[in-house]
């Protein structure tokens, strides 16, 4: 196993890496907030979590890992048996665990990844979230925060809730104008966000600016994640970073 010293110069790499995939995203109008900082700052924020999410590695060092991984104690096989490690073992070993995973990533995967802390510009969403009354009127306006200005619906409103046949699933409707126009949108509770359907529709009404919602084709398929860009910048993306995106 490498030694300590070599995971540190790793690290150094891997944040090289993400530095320059920050450097990429925000000139494409990422982290427009955090303009006053440099991408090395903004990395610092980032890892400290004060971006609202916390990091999952790379970590700087092991003591940090410690830190951050509170005690815990991971399980592994040594000779045939299983073994407890001390929190220290198990910090060195996540430590450098973070720092293989990350070394393996390619670039979509550290653009995907260090994006998601941008949430004016992204939304990443756990497909199996628990939905409530509510949702999809939330889940509306964060298309609106997400939209880069190209839709601004007015008079958002929520309807009553729809109950399906034998009650197996519901639905509630949420009513818009936009451009002087009424719609409605349904997104289905009991079984998934209706995100293909309702950003869609969204793209038929904007689609004069030039702007298109896209769903961020991630490997873990359990999280949802949509972005707004422009053709030119779709082309750029996928030529450039490998980037796998589909029109919604």
């Amino acid at each position: 196993m490498d030694s300590v010293d070599e995971y540190r110069e790793k690290y150094e790499l891997a944040k090289r890496r993400i530095i320059s995939s920050l450097d990429r995203l925000r000139r494409l109008g990422f982290f427009e907030d955090y303009s006053n900082l440099t991408s090395e700052e903004l990395f610092e924020k980032i890892r400290n979590g004060e971006l609202g999410r916390e990091w999952p590695g790379p970590w700087e060092s092991i003591e940090e890992a410690k830190r951050l991984l509170v005690g815990a104690r991971d399980l592994v096989e040594d000779g045939g048996k299983t073994r407890i490690l001390t929190t220290e073992e198990t910090a060195e070993k996540e430590y450098k665990e973070s720092i293989e995973e990350w070394m393996k990533k390619d670039d979509f995967d550290i653009d995907a990844e260090v994006m998601a802390y941008d949430t004016k510009r992204v939304i990443l969403e756990d497909v199996e979230t628990s939905s409530y009354r509510g949702f999809g009127l939330e889940f509306l306006q964060r298309l609106v925060q997400i939209s880069r200005g190209a839709f601004n619906p007015t008079d958002v409103r929520e309807g009553k809730k729809i109950f399906g046949r034998k009650h197996t699933w519901w639905k509630v409707p949420v009513y818009f104008k936009f451009r002087g126009q009424e719609y409605s949108d349904e997104f289905i509770y009991s079984a998934s966000i209706n995100i293909d359907s309702v950003a869609g529709r969204i793209n038929e009404l904007i689609k004069d600016t030039g702007y298109q919602y896209y769903r961020i084709c991630l490997f873990d398929s359990s999280n949802l994640s949509v972005v707004v860009l422009t053709e030119e910048e779709v082309k750029k993306l996928v030529e450039e970073r490998g980037w796998e995106l589909q029109r919604l």
